[in-house]
Protein backbone atom coordinates (compact mmCIF):
# COMPACT_ATOMS: atom_id res chain seq x y z
CA UNK A 1 0.00 0.00 0.00
CA UNK A 2 2.21 2.77 -1.02
CA UNK A 3 0.88 6.02 0.12
CA UNK A 4 2.52 9.28 0.44
CA UNK A 5 3.10 10.38 3.88
CA UNK A 6 0.73 13.49 5.25
CA UNK A 7 -1.53 12.46 2.01
CA UNK A 8 -5.08 12.32 2.64
CA UNK A 9 -7.62 9.72 1.15
CA UNK A 10 -11.31 9.95 1.60
CA UNK A 11 -13.17 6.73 1.52
CA UNK A 12 -16.07 7.61 -0.87
CA UNK A 13 -16.98 6.51 -4.00
CA UNK A 14 -14.21 7.76 -5.58
CA UNK A 15 -11.39 6.01 -3.16
CA UNK A 16 -12.56 3.30 -1.25
CA UNK A 17 -15.78 1.27 -2.16
CA UNK A 18 -16.64 -0.63 0.94
CA UNK A 19 -19.07 -3.37 0.34
CA UNK A 20 -20.98 -4.75 3.15
CA UNK A 21 -19.65 -8.08 3.41
CA UNK A 22 -19.25 -7.07 7.26
CA UNK A 23 -21.03 -9.70 8.61
CA UNK A 24 -21.56 -12.29 5.95
CA UNK A 25 -20.91 -15.75 6.38
CA UNK A 26 -21.93 -18.89 4.26
CA UNK A 27 -23.01 -20.73 7.97
CA UNK A 28 -25.02 -17.19 8.53
CA UNK A 29 -26.65 -16.89 5.31
CA UNK A 30 -27.79 -20.63 5.55
CA UNK A 31 -29.53 -20.18 8.78
CA UNK A 32 -30.94 -16.87 8.40
CA UNK A 33 -31.56 -16.50 5.01
CA UNK A 34 -32.47 -20.19 3.79
CA UNK A 35 -29.82 -20.88 1.25
CA UNK A 36 -27.69 -23.60 0.60
CA UNK A 37 -23.94 -23.11 0.50
CA UNK A 38 -23.82 -22.71 -3.31
CA UNK A 39 -26.33 -19.58 -2.80
CA UNK A 40 -24.14 -18.42 0.19
CA UNK A 41 -20.66 -18.46 -1.29
CA UNK A 42 -22.51 -16.97 -4.44
CA UNK A 43 -24.27 -14.17 -2.40
CA UNK A 44 -20.67 -13.11 -1.07
CA UNK A 45 -19.03 -12.95 -4.11
CA UNK A 46 -22.00 -11.28 -5.96
CA UNK A 47 -21.56 -8.45 -3.72
CA UNK A 48 -17.54 -7.65 -4.91
CA UNK A 49 -18.98 -8.08 -8.59
CA UNK A 50 -21.05 -5.13 -8.21
CA UNK A 51 -18.64 -3.19 -6.86
CA UNK A 52 -16.99 -3.32 -9.96
CA UNK A 53 -19.84 -2.12 -11.85
CA UNK A 54 -20.29 0.82 -9.68
CA UNK A 55 -16.53 1.50 -9.46
CA UNK A 56 -16.98 1.44 -13.55
CA UNK A 57 -17.14 5.23 -13.96
CA UNK A 58 -14.21 6.53 -15.24
CA UNK A 59 -12.68 7.54 -11.73
CA UNK A 60 -10.10 6.00 -9.84
CA UNK A 61 -11.84 3.46 -7.23
CA UNK A 62 -10.14 0.75 -5.25
CA UNK A 63 -12.76 -1.60 -3.52
CA UNK A 64 -11.99 -2.43 0.52
CA UNK A 65 -13.52 -5.48 1.36
CA UNK A 66 -15.10 -4.89 4.99
CA UNK A 67 -14.97 -7.41 7.43
CA UNK A 68 -16.40 -7.31 10.78
CA UNK A 69 -15.62 -9.21 13.67
CA UNK A 70 -17.48 -12.71 14.86
CA UNK A 71 -19.42 -10.98 17.02
CA UNK A 72 -21.48 -9.43 13.78
CA UNK A 73 -22.42 -12.31 13.14
CA UNK A 74 -23.97 -13.20 16.26
CA UNK A 75 -27.62 -12.87 16.84
CA UNK A 76 -27.89 -11.08 19.50
CA UNK A 77 -24.65 -8.88 17.36
CA UNK A 78 -21.62 -8.22 20.05
CA UNK A 79 -19.40 -5.79 18.20
CA UNK A 80 -19.98 -3.74 21.10
CA UNK A 81 -20.10 -6.08 23.88
CA UNK A 82 -17.74 -9.30 23.00
CA UNK A 83 -19.54 -11.80 25.16
CA UNK A 84 -18.77 -15.32 22.64
CA UNK A 85 -19.97 -18.30 22.90
CA UNK A 86 -16.95 -21.08 23.03
CA UNK A 87 -14.72 -21.61 21.12
CA UNK A 88 -14.55 -18.22 20.24
CA UNK A 89 -15.17 -17.16 24.14
CA UNK A 90 -16.14 -17.96 27.43
CA UNK A 91 -19.27 -17.33 27.61
CA UNK A 92 -22.16 -16.53 24.92
CA UNK A 93 -24.66 -13.59 25.95
CA UNK A 94 -27.27 -13.91 28.23
CA UNK A 95 -30.26 -11.43 29.42
CA UNK A 96 -30.92 -13.73 32.28
CA UNK A 97 -27.21 -13.68 34.17
CA UNK A 98 -23.83 -12.68 34.21
CA UNK A 99 -21.58 -11.97 30.89
CA UNK A 100 -17.69 -12.35 30.75
CA UNK A 101 -15.54 -11.70 28.22
CA UNK A 102 -12.41 -13.44 30.34
CA UNK A 103 -11.12 -17.02 30.70
CA UNK A 104 -9.94 -18.31 33.57
CA UNK A 105 -7.25 -20.84 31.73
CA UNK A 106 -5.08 -19.03 29.54
CA UNK A 107 -5.19 -22.28 27.31
CA UNK A 108 -8.60 -21.80 26.79
CA UNK A 109 -7.69 -18.20 25.67
CA UNK A 110 -5.18 -19.73 23.16
CA UNK A 111 -8.26 -22.04 21.86
CA UNK A 112 -10.17 -19.01 21.24
CA UNK A 113 -7.23 -17.04 19.24
CA UNK A 114 -7.22 -19.93 17.10
CA UNK A 115 -10.95 -20.61 16.35
CA UNK A 116 -11.23 -17.16 15.55
CA UNK A 117 -7.93 -17.13 13.43
CA UNK A 118 -10.14 -20.15 11.37
CA UNK A 119 -13.20 -17.93 11.44
CA UNK A 120 -11.57 -15.15 9.41
CA UNK A 121 -9.20 -17.47 7.40
CA UNK A 122 -12.36 -19.34 6.15
CA UNK A 123 -14.37 -16.17 5.34
CA UNK A 124 -11.78 -14.27 3.44
CA UNK A 125 -10.94 -17.85 1.71
CA UNK A 126 -14.44 -17.98 0.04
CA UNK A 127 -13.12 -14.43 -1.89
CA UNK A 128 -9.52 -15.63 -2.80
CA UNK A 129 -11.11 -19.00 -4.42
CA UNK A 130 -12.49 -17.14 -7.07
CA UNK A 131 -9.66 -15.44 -9.30
CA UNK A 132 -11.26 -12.64 -10.57
CA UNK A 133 -13.07 -11.40 -7.31
CA UNK A 134 -10.32 -11.77 -5.64
CA UNK A 135 -8.13 -9.65 -8.49
CA UNK A 136 -10.80 -7.25 -8.03
CA UNK A 137 -10.42 -6.18 -4.01
CA UNK A 138 -7.57 -4.36 -3.36
CA UNK A 139 -7.57 -4.23 0.58
CA UNK A 140 -8.72 -6.19 3.10
CA UNK A 141 -10.84 -4.10 5.79
CA UNK A 142 -10.95 -5.74 9.01
CA UNK A 143 -13.18 -3.42 11.48
CA UNK A 144 -15.49 -2.57 14.31
CA UNK A 145 -13.03 -4.53 16.45
CA UNK A 146 -13.48 -4.80 19.98
CA UNK A 147 -11.33 -7.27 21.33
CA UNK A 148 -7.60 -7.77 21.53
CA UNK A 149 -7.86 -11.48 21.11
CA UNK A 150 -9.94 -11.23 18.00
CA UNK A 151 -6.94 -8.77 16.62
CA UNK A 152 -4.55 -11.51 17.70
CA UNK A 153 -6.47 -13.72 15.72
CA UNK A 154 -7.14 -11.41 12.59
CA UNK A 155 -3.16 -11.13 12.35
CA UNK A 156 -2.82 -15.33 12.69
CA UNK A 157 -5.46 -15.60 10.04
CA UNK A 158 -3.36 -12.79 7.34
CA UNK A 159 -0.80 -15.03 7.98
CA UNK A 160 -2.83 -18.24 7.10
CA UNK A 161 -4.11 -16.61 3.97
CA UNK A 162 -0.36 -15.99 2.81
CA UNK A 163 0.97 -18.96 3.44
CA UNK A 164 -1.50 -20.14 0.94
CA UNK A 165 -0.39 -17.86 -1.71
CA UNK A 166 -2.52 -14.96 -1.04
CA UNK A 167 -1.84 -11.19 0.28
CA UNK A 168 -3.52 -8.30 0.08
CA UNK A 169 -2.77 -5.08 1.91
CA UNK A 170 -4.55 -4.84 4.88
CA UNK A 171 -5.54 -2.29 8.02
CA UNK A 172 -7.65 -3.27 11.40
CA UNK A 173 -9.74 -0.72 13.36
CA UNK A 174 -11.21 -0.81 16.05
CA UNK A 175 -14.08 0.10 18.15
CA UNK A 176 -13.97 1.54 21.49
CA UNK A 177 -17.71 1.94 23.23
CA UNK A 178 -17.99 5.14 25.57
CA UNK A 179 -19.26 2.57 28.42
CA UNK A 180 -16.89 0.14 27.77
CA UNK A 181 -15.60 -1.01 31.67
CA UNK A 182 -11.99 -1.89 30.32
CA UNK A 183 -9.98 1.60 30.53
CA UNK A 184 -6.68 -0.10 28.83
CA UNK A 185 -8.40 -0.99 25.90
CA UNK A 186 -7.53 1.37 23.63
CA UNK A 187 -3.19 0.60 24.62
CA UNK A 188 -4.43 -3.44 24.43
CA UNK A 189 -5.69 -3.39 20.99
CA UNK A 190 -3.47 -1.02 19.50
CA UNK A 191 -0.59 -3.40 21.51
CA UNK A 192 -2.14 -6.77 19.77
CA UNK A 193 -1.99 -5.22 16.56
CA UNK A 194 1.43 -3.64 16.15
CA UNK A 195 3.28 -6.09 18.68
CA UNK A 196 6.45 -7.96 16.51
CA UNK A 197 5.71 -11.32 15.80
CA UNK A 198 7.97 -13.71 13.57
CA UNK A 199 4.51 -15.86 12.75
CA UNK A 200 2.20 -12.84 12.29
CA UNK A 201 2.19 -10.21 9.93
CA UNK A 202 1.66 -6.05 10.50
CA UNK A 203 -1.22 -4.39 9.43
CA UNK A 204 -0.70 -1.98 6.90
CA UNK A 205 -2.85 0.47 9.02
CA UNK A 206 -4.90 0.97 11.92
CA UNK A 207 -7.64 2.90 13.23
CA UNK A 208 -11.08 3.34 14.57
CA UNK A 209 -14.57 3.05 13.24
CA UNK A 210 -17.99 2.83 14.17
CA UNK A 211 -17.52 5.93 17.27
CA UNK A 212 -19.11 9.12 17.49
CA UNK A 213 -16.89 11.88 16.45
CA UNK A 214 -16.56 13.35 19.69
CA UNK A 215 -14.91 10.44 21.23
CA UNK A 216 -13.25 9.81 18.45
CA UNK A 217 -11.25 12.94 18.69
CA UNK A 218 -10.02 12.13 22.19
CA UNK A 219 -8.86 8.74 21.38
CA UNK A 220 -7.34 9.21 18.24
CA UNK A 221 -5.05 12.02 19.56
CA UNK A 222 -3.13 9.44 21.62
CA UNK A 223 -3.05 6.71 19.57
CA UNK A 224 0.37 7.81 18.62
CA UNK A 225 2.12 7.53 21.92
CA UNK A 226 0.78 3.95 22.09
CA UNK A 227 2.60 2.88 18.26
CA UNK A 228 6.01 0.99 18.27
CA UNK A 229 8.93 3.61 18.07
CA UNK A 230 9.70 1.59 14.81
CA UNK A 231 6.35 1.68 13.59
CA UNK A 232 5.67 5.42 13.18
CA UNK A 233 5.49 6.86 10.35
CA UNK A 234 4.92 3.54 8.71
CA UNK A 235 1.52 3.03 9.60
CA UNK A 236 -1.47 4.40 7.89
CA UNK A 237 -4.62 5.66 10.67
CA UNK A 238 -8.15 4.61 9.10
CA UNK A 239 -10.78 6.56 10.62
CA UNK A 240 -14.57 6.32 9.88
CA UNK A 241 -16.86 7.97 12.52
CA UNK A 242 -20.33 7.52 12.63
CA UNK A 243 -22.33 10.74 11.64
CA UNK A 244 -25.34 11.08 14.32
CA UNK A 245 -25.71 10.14 18.18
CA UNK A 246 -27.05 7.04 19.40
CA UNK A 247 -29.51 7.15 22.49
CA UNK A 248 -28.47 4.45 24.10
CA UNK A 249 -31.03 4.27 26.45
CA UNK A 250 -33.45 4.21 24.05
CA UNK A 251 -31.85 2.51 21.26
CA UNK A 252 -32.30 4.65 18.57
CA UNK A 253 -30.61 7.29 16.79
CA UNK A 254 -31.34 10.75 17.96
CA UNK A 255 -32.93 13.04 15.03
CA UNK A 256 -30.86 14.57 12.67
CA UNK A 257 -31.18 18.18 11.51
CA UNK A 258 -30.59 19.31 6.96
CA UNK A 259 -27.25 20.71 8.82
CA UNK A 260 -25.40 17.96 10.46
CA UNK A 261 -23.58 17.27 7.49
CA UNK A 262 -21.98 20.34 7.48
CA UNK A 263 -21.32 20.38 10.97
CA UNK A 264 -20.28 17.14 11.08
CA UNK A 265 -17.66 17.83 7.62
CA UNK A 266 -16.60 21.12 9.59
CA UNK A 267 -15.94 19.08 13.25
CA UNK A 268 -14.01 16.05 11.05
CA UNK A 269 -11.74 18.49 9.19
CA UNK A 270 -10.33 20.06 12.11
CA UNK A 271 -9.41 17.01 13.67
CA UNK A 272 -7.85 15.64 10.19
CA UNK A 273 -5.59 18.92 9.85
CA UNK A 274 -4.26 18.05 13.16
CA UNK A 275 -3.06 14.80 12.04
CA UNK A 276 -1.85 15.63 8.84
CA UNK A 277 -0.02 18.68 10.42
CA UNK A 278 1.51 15.81 12.96
CA UNK A 279 3.47 13.99 10.32
CA UNK A 280 3.18 11.43 12.42
CA UNK A 281 1.74 8.65 10.25
CA UNK A 282 2.23 7.37 6.72
CA UNK A 283 -1.24 8.66 5.55
CA UNK A 284 -4.54 9.35 6.92
CA UNK A 285 -7.41 7.61 5.01
CA UNK A 286 -11.06 9.06 6.17
CA UNK A 287 -14.65 8.23 5.89
CA UNK A 288 -17.80 7.92 7.41
CA UNK A 289 -19.51 4.90 9.06
CA UNK A 290 -22.47 4.41 10.42
CA UNK A 291 -25.57 7.51 10.15
CA UNK A 292 -23.27 9.37 7.32
CA UNK A 293 -24.40 9.93 3.94
CA UNK A 294 -22.37 11.14 0.77
CA UNK A 295 -23.81 14.46 1.69
CA UNK A 296 -21.20 13.89 4.71
CA UNK A 297 -18.76 12.73 2.44
CA UNK A 298 -19.38 15.63 -0.08
CA UNK A 299 -18.76 18.27 2.60
CA UNK A 300 -15.96 16.44 3.64
CA UNK A 301 -14.26 16.62 0.52
CA UNK A 302 -15.11 20.15 0.38
CA UNK A 303 -13.34 21.08 4.07
CA UNK A 304 -10.30 19.36 3.36
CA UNK A 305 -9.09 20.02 -0.34
CA UNK A 306 -6.34 21.76 0.62
CA UNK A 307 -5.06 18.56 2.40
Amino acid sequence: MKLPRQSLHLSDDSAFDLRHRYQATIEGLIEFVGTDDNGARGTMLEAVRIAQLATKSGESTSIALSLGPFGGTLRPTQEFLGFYPPPYGPRGYTDTGENTRCFENPNDEEAAVEALAVFHFNRIMVYANNEDVWEAIRYLAFETILLPREVTAIRKAVSMLKNQGFEKPWWISFVIPSDYPDANATEDLVKAATSPSCESPLPEGIGINCTSLQRLRSLVLRLPELVPESLKHNLLLVLYPNGGEYDEAGQCWKPRTDGDSVAWAKDFAAVLRVLVASDQWKGVIAGGCCRTYPSHIRELRAQTREL
